[in-house]
């Protein structure tokens, strides 16, 4: 009886030892003084906050140098506060990657949905006095089906990249803060 509970101990052991573990890396997310589309690498701050005016378009939370490199899965997720100062605090939130840092296209492209959830849009649509966290989702190799916009079954083609940053697209008079930028890479 001994030797038969030591054998299932053992066994149970084995078994938890040998799971697959769902290691998790993240960076943290920083404006950048130059806020065009072109805005170098080199012009990132060590703030962690931005405002969005209007109906402006804003680049921002971008990832330093190097802030990717220990992420060895092509699947992210951004979290951000959006905070609305005064105004409609109405917004479209684009995932942007980038292999050199200079040139940006958008993750996600052609994933339809405004959801943020392997989509190519997260929106945002008139955010509140109090923060509010928002999740952006890029898992490459994902299927995504959307049977409400299509009978079409998806995949997430998003690749890995080595620099992260949000575009976004205002909406109506506005000024809302953007921050506590934060990506997360998952198996």
């Amino acid at each position: 009886m001994k030797k038969l509970i030591f054998l299932l101990s053992l066994t149970l052991c084995f078994m938890v030892s040998c799971n697959e573990t769902k290691a998790q890396s993240s960076a943290l997310m920083y404006m950048n003084t130059d806020t065009t589309a072109t805005g170098p690498i080199s012009s990132i701050t060590t703030t962690t906050r931005d405002t969005l005016y209007d109906a402006n378009t804003l680049y921002t939370m971008y990832t330093k140098t190097g802030a990717l490199a220990n992420m060895i899965s092509a699947k992210y997720v951004v979290t951000f506060l959006v905070t609305k100062i005064s105004g409609t605090g109405t917004a479209k939130v684009f995932l942007q990657g980038s292999t050199d840092g200079v040139t940006w296209r958008n993750m996600n492209t052609n994933m339809l949905g405004t959801d943020g959830f392997n989509s190519d849009t997260l929106n945002i649509a008139g955010a509140s006095t109090t923060p509010l966290a928002y999740n952006y989702y890029s898992a490459n190799g994902q299927a995504v089906l959307r049977a409400t916009l299509s009978a079409t079954v998806n995949y997430v083609n998003s690749g890995k990249v080595n620099y992260l940053r949000l575009k976004i697209v205002g909406a109506g008079t506005q000024q809302t803060i953007y921050s506590a930028g934060k990506v997360t890479s998952y198996n």
